[in-house]
């Protein structure tokens, strides 16, 4: 299996979902960087479920740090770092280890491992898996920030409820607006609204899906390559990473489908710099990024463990049978993704910086 992303800033996944321990390698980490242990336990409690809608798997995260770390400062050595499952109940996976849930990879995953796959929440391909992520990711977003670049994703739409968009105007006070609400959200009544709905949606038993839209600030111009290492495509692939991610967009995205030319050209003009009087391309143009903040839009689907009735096959007779998904599922999967989104698009970052000055360049530039 292929648990590896980056070209020099490089991370490998480990572990499985009910596994007694998950983690995350970091290769080509700079020394003589600390650490900011602080910021990670923060992203890891924005991943945390909060709410009785979310999943009753409650996990502490504690991580240790195990190689590449000493005397408080990264020593270039690969980063390793170890998060510790404690809430594991795999007894609720008995009574469907001889089916295939419906929308799950428990199919794919079967074949792939020749029926040696370990079923108990998806193993290695579980969203659990993500929580080591978040931790990398914090790494790479504290690289970012002590470069004055920053990074933030909201909740934009749930069902046909609306979240304002980013304004480049006031995107900053926006991003801080984000970071203080309950839900990744700009309007307090968007916020409201989804709370409600999730709680219904919880209480008939099903899950919601959503679309959320990501900024980057800070980038500078020229970042990317022309064709096969085009930014937007390195962006796209890493956060098609994330198991409940299902599409990416960058600026316009789909919606220049409804334009016609003159409508979406970004037009250019000096202050200080250069930059356009709008921004439908998003920050990045023909793969390179243009200096204009990156906005990208991903979708989330719902998720696919719903405590009702659902047909399905066995595995061994393929004779079709129901199934009802019991256990500790999450009907707003979507509400702890956002912070998961901000540390694959870090990572993204940090590897394409790396890629343009080198990998001393997270010490503080070029």
């Amino acid at each position: 299996m292929a648990n590896e992303i980056g070209k020099i800033f490089k991370i490998s996944l480990f572990g499985e979902s009910h596994n007694k321990i998950i983690g995350v390698t970091i290769d080509n980490l700079a020394p003589g960087l600390k650490v900011d242990s602080d910021l990670i336990k923060a992203n890891l409690l924005l991943r945390r479920p909060k709410r009785i809608s979310e999943t009753k798997r409650i996990e502490v995260d504690n991580f240790e740090i195990v190689s590449g770390y000493f005397n408080g400062y990264t020593t270039g050595a690969p980063l390793t770092i170890l998060v510790f499952n404690q809430d594991v109940r795999s007894d609720d996976y008995d009574s469907l280890k001889d089916v295939f849930r419906p929308s799950h990879v428990d199919y794919p995953a079967s074949k792939k491992a020749l029926g040696y796959e370990d079923y108990r929440g998806a193993g290695h391909y579980s969203g659990r898996l993500t929580t080591p992520l978040v931790i990398a990711g914090s790494i790479a977003l504290q690289i970012l920030n002590k470069n004055n670049i920053y990074i933030k994703t909201h909740i934009k739409s749930v069902s046909d409820l609306l979240d304002k968009s980013f304004d480049e105007k006031i995107i900053l006070q926006q991003i801080q607006t984000i970071s203080k609400n309950n839900l990744p959200v700009i309007d307090h009544t968007f916020e409201k609204a989804v709370l409600d709905l999730i709680e219904t949606t919880s209480l008939a038993n099903d899950s919601l899906g959503a679309s959320l839209e990501s900024a980057i600030i800070g980038i500078e111009p020229g970042l990317g390559e022309p064709f096969f290492n085009k930014l937007d495509a390195s962006i796209a692939y890493y956060l098609m990473s994330i198991p409940a991610i299902k599409g990416v967009s960058f600026g316009k995205g789909f919606d220049y489908s409804k334009a016609v030319g003159s409508e979406v050209v970004d037009e250019y003009y000096y202050d200080k710099t250069v930059k356009t009087k709008s921004n439908h391309n998003g920050g990045i143009i023909g793969g390179v990024s243009s200096g204009m903040p990156i906005i990208i839009n991903s979708v989330v689907k719902p998720a696919s463990s719903i405590n009702q009735p659902i047909k399905t096959i066995r595995k061994e007779s393929h004779e079709e049978t129901i199934i009802n998904i019991k256990g500790r599922h999450d009907s707003s999967i979507f509400t702890r993704i956002p912070v998961i989104v901000d540390s694959l698009l870090a990572l993204a970052l940090v590897d394409a910086y790396c890629v343009r000055y080198g990998y001393m360049w997270q010490r503080g530039g070029k």
